[in-house]
């Protein structure tokens, strides 16, 4: 089958899981149940386990309330720290 199939007002159901280990995941509609349980939420959400970045930076990180007591767990900007 080629081309845009239009689904006008319908829904498509029953979509099976994918493997989450393939590499070929990228041709399979998902099931929002995988993507609700896969990817970390923009707002909220908790993560465990490294974050390796790379080469990458990270940015924008707020200042911190140097008030108060309960700083240990952040992360901090050049600012703060020089």
């Amino acid at each position: 089958m080629t081309g845009i199939i239009d689904m006008g007002n319908n829904k498509i159901i029953d979509l099976k899981n994918i493997d989450a280990d393939s590499t070929n995941n990228m041709k399979y509609a998902v099931n929002r149940y995988y993507v609700d349980n896969t990817f970390l939420k923009l707002a909220g959400g908790e993560m465990d386990g490294d974050i390796d970045m790379g080469n990458n930076k990270i940015i924008d990180l707020k200042d911190i309330d140097t008030t108060s007591t309960d700083n240990d767990n952040y992360a901090v900007n050049k600012k703060y720290v020089d």
